[in-house]
């Protein structure tokens, strides 16, 4: 049996046991987090669960709360409540294809987690199971009737209707977090049938609302109203420089710019929204990044939550990973002997690190180039080439063959270092600076003249 208790020891006191269908034990430390601010999948961590845990973890939750665990390929979900123990079955995974685990793309299924309330007797825990009941009625009719219609006064009839079923409570105000939870959920098919009135439903769901980016209709609510916020605001006669300001000025001129908003006095919706729009602007042709690093940090600097600082710290490290001139993100890699390498132990040598399989042919011949590289240069730079997916003997196998020299490190596909470094296809080759900055993403591929690339550099540098 997989079995974990989760419990707070103080006000707030919990027990959660967690068991596989199959009553199997996973090998995998598992993370239990939750999200906290609007806009980005940061998660936030709970409690680590490992199957060595025999007498439980602390965990600290004073609110009702969407907890999440990736189990496989799914993003398994519960709400747990304060007060209350349970007992959660993890989805048996054996008999499903690992082919997942080798999709850079893969998106993990959401999967609402069976929950039994711990007591005298044992039940299914009412929020959970009232919440699972709304949500089966609740995605089919958005997914096959709903949308289906662009007659808003025809969808608003077929809201209408939705509304006397059963499953809704006869008060839909946010009282409790089920009606809460039910309350911004309708909100989301109203964003469909008011075509996107972003003034009507921010009065409705948000102006002087409670703040809960813990619920996920809330969440998904808010994504939703204000993915574009800014854009909708440009259309209005007192806003129409919003982007001007955005590309040139400071977070404290920027909130005096839209002070009148009554919405952006709450101070962390107004930086949630902020916080999305410098990530869409980062990411268009139309910004200087380096402006929207300064007003970012100046957002860190001026930060009196902890979640929007946390998220704009996140957001600046995505920003500058992998960006040229700065610090490469960090790893701690495992080779073949068991030797740990990181990062750090290459400063003062250029590093040339690749990222490929052993099924794909263009990976294959990447190997004959990096022959005569490490034959020519092995002096000058340190190649890191990782292999994902392989059995560590085949990898030694192939090792053999090839008569290869450099240091081969073997990857799984859940390996961090294969999202912190973006790796969406193989071969795909980076070159880092001999103090650890990025000077190329991406290299040219062995043989796509690298060596050329790499000598010219040597040269402009007074290295030849």
């Amino acid at each position: 049996m997989f079995l974990f208790l989760l419990f707070h020891t103080h006000l707030y006191s919990q027990k959660i046991i967690i068991q596989e269908e199959s009553q199997t034990i996973p090998s995998e430390e598992l993370l239990l987090y939750c999200y906290d601010q609007a806009f980005f999948d940061f998660k936030v961590p709970v409690t680590k669960i490992s199957s060595g845990i025999e007498n439980g973890v602390d965990i600290n939750l004073e609110n009702t709360t969407c907890l999440y665990i990736d189990y496989g390929p799914y993003q398994t979900f519960f709400f747990a409540e304060p007060n209350k123990s349970y007992l959660i079955n993890l989805p048996e995974i054996r008999d499903f294809s690992d082919d997942w685990k080798s999709t850079p793309y893969f998106k993990p299924s959401k999967y609402h987690l069976q929950v039994i309330e711990k007591g005298e007797p044992d039940k299914l825990s009412v929020l959970n199971e009232n919440i699972r009941r709304f949500d089966i009625q609740f995605e089919p009719f958005v997914d096959k009737q709903l949308l289906r219609y662009y007659d808003p006064e025809f969808a608003q009839e077929k809201l209408d209707s939705f509304l006397l079923t059963p499953i809704i409570p006869k008060s839909i105000s946010p009282i409790d977090y089920y009606q809460s939870y039910i309350f911004y959920k309708l909100g989301i098919l109203k964003y469909n049938i008011k075509t996107h009135n972003i003034d009507e439903l921010t009065e409705e769901f948000f102006a002087g609302k409670e703040i809960c980016f813990q619920n996920p209709a809330y969440r998904d609510l808010f994504k939703l109203v204000y993915q574009a916020c800014f854009t909708h605001l440009s259309d209005k006669e007192n806003y129409a420089d919003i982007f001007i300001n955005l590309a040139t000025k400071q977070y404290s001129q920027i909130e005096s710019y839209l002070a009148d908003i009554e919405l952006f006095r709450q101070d962390v919706i107004f930086l949630n929204i902020l916080l999305n729009e410098i990530y869409r602007a980062y990411y268009s042709i139309n910004y200087d990044k380096k402006q929207l690093l300064e007003l970012l940090r100046s957002i860190i600097q001026n930060a009196s939550d902890s979640t929007i600082l946390n998220t704009a710290q996140e957001l600046e490290k995505t920003f500058i990973s992998l960006e040229t001139s700065y610090p490469v993100p960090e790893f701690e890699l495992t080779n073949l002997h068991g030797n740990q390498i990181h990062i750090q132990d290459f400063q003062g040598k250029y590093v040339y690190i690749g990222f490929c399989n052993l099924i794909d042919l263009s990976c294959l011949r990447e190997v004959e180039y990096l022959k005569l590289l490490y034959a020519r240069q092995s002096e000058n730079i340190e190649i890191l080439y990782c292999i994902i997916g392989e059995e560590n003997s085949d990898i030694e196998s192939f090792i053999e063959r090839n008569n290869i020299k450099w240091e081969i490190i073997p990857l799984k596909y859940d390996n961090k270092v294969l999202s912190d470094y973006k790796v969406m296809a193989f071969p795909v080759f980076y070159l880092i600076d001999k103090d650890g900055t990025l000077l190329k993403n991406p290299a040219p591929n062995p043989s796509e003249n690298f060596e050329l690339f790499f000598i010219e550099i040597l040269r402009s540098r007074r290295n030849l």
